[in-house]
């Protein structure tokens, strides 16, 4: 049985998840005082404990070429206790659960709101150990490992912000709340911006993909549309941050600009959903292929 593409979509949905819930509560900490709603976190935190179980049973079952061997109490035994693979699944799980149950309470403080900011972003930065970026040893290892935690941080900060930011735009709030809200998120885009292309070209390195392999291999081509999807991306946030952000700022009552904006958001929204499914895809390809 081919798991290939149930184990994309579910990498994507837990990939997503995590991002989203880092980018969230980090908007919450610059934001301002509003904690973030606690209902947003707890079902994030339930997406990525769901998904992550389930990318679990379908890397075994893959592993075991078929579904059969799951109901064996060995299989697990040996899996959890003499693998390494085993190990790291156990204690992500654990840091999977632990993320839940601090979604728990009805309220949150900026502590708890700290607190998961750095578990979501070390659950993101964990996915390393499951995919390309574990490869190497020593030096190359750490590096390798150090830059996938920058491209992944910077991808939630950005990508993952855009959910609450896209939910502050909305209604009638003060134009002036919101023009503070978007100069805040944009000088924060702009470093995880910077953040994202610098790992990502070290990233491409460490796997040693050259232009040519960029329409030669699937890895390549894959990653030549993650670069142009990246790319429409910058250049939406530019217009926001040079263009609509000016206009908002100039007039009292800038509506106009508040629309377009809200709908630039939304479309970077989108370019992002589609940006984590083709790294979904990547993760799940052998860059030589």
């Amino acid at each position: 049985m081919d798991f290939f593409w149930p184990l994309v979509v579910v990498r994507c949905m837990h990939l997503g998840s995590l991002l989203i819930l880092f980018g969230a509560s980090l908007f919450a900490l610059y934001e301002g005082p509003a904690p973030g709603d606690p209902r947003t976190y707890r079902w994030l935190a339930s997406l990525a404990l769901v998904t992550g179980g389930v990318w679990l049973l379908l890397s075994l079952a893959d592993m075991l070429d078929g579904v059969a061997g799951l109901a064996a109490l060995a299989t697990w035994h040996a899996f959890f206790f003499e693998t390494g693979f085993g190990r790291v699944w156990a204690v992500r799980l654990a840091g999977l659960l632990a993320l839940l149950v601090c979604t728990l309470r009805s309220t949150r403080s900026r502590g708890e709101i700290a607190a998961l900011c750095g578990l979501s972003g070390a659950l993101s930065i964990g996915m390393a150990w499951l995919g390309h970026a574990a490869a190497g040893q020593g030096v190359e290892w750490l590096a390798n490992l150090a830059s996938y935690g920058c491209h992944v941080l910077g991808a939630g900060a950005w990508l993952g912000g855009l959910v609450p930011l896209s939910r502050s735009l909305r209604g009638h709030a003060d134009i002036a709340r919101q023009r503070a809200t978007l100069a805040r998120f944009s000088q924060m885009g702009m470093a995880a911006v910077a953040l994202i292309a610098a790992s990502g070209i070290l990233n491409a390195a460490f796997r040693s993909l050259g232009f040519d392999s960029l329409l030669t291999t699937s890895y390549g081509r894959l990653l030549a549309v993650k670069v142009l999807l990246f790319l429409g991306l910058i250049s939406l946030a530019a217009i926001n941050r040079w263009v609509f952000l000016p206009r908002l700022s100039a007039y009292p009552e800038a509506t106009e600009a508040l629309r377009s904006l809200r709908r630039s958001v939304v479309l970077e929204l989108t370019l992002g959903a589609a940006i984590v499914a083709v790294a979904a895809v990547l993760g799940s390809t052998a860059p030589g292929e």
